[in-house]
């Protein structure tokens, strides 16, 4: 792990606004780098508010702009509650398909996070 900043300090201005990820992760190695804008669903936000914020990084990724350290980080999206899954995939579902039908560059990945295992959903 090279570098992990939370809110603020995670948040990031661009030529249409601030968005505002709940953390910003980079992991460097010899052999590759990754980089990841981070939503971590806690039910405390509306769905219509999660898109929102998903459409905010595509957005962002159809301009040109690029995010910290010069590169366009993916997406991840953390979900903390079985119950609340299905609909946060639903949502997520939905912004892949423009991300597909677009073919923007840009990763988006959906895990589900419990106190005994981590799952990728999608």
């Amino acid at each position: 792990l090279r570098r992990f900043e939370s809110e603020p300090a995670s948040w990031h201005r661009t030529s249409l606004g601030e968005l505002k990820p709940d953390a910003y992760t980079s992991y460097v190695t010899s052999e590759w780098e990754v980089y990841h804008w981070i939503e971590v669903d806690r039910s405390t936000e509306s769905l219509p508010t999660l898109k929102r914020k998903l459409l905010g990084y595509l957005d962002v990724v159809d301009i040109g702009d690029l995010g910290p350290e010069g590169v366009q980080p993916d997406v991840l999206v953390t979900v903390n509650s079985t119950r609340r899954t299905p609909a946060v995939g639903r949502v997520f579902n939905e912004v892949c398909r423009l991300v597909i039908a677009d073919v923007r560059q840009i990763k988006l990945v959906l895990v589900l996070v419990t106190q005994v295992a981590v799952q990728v959903v999608v």
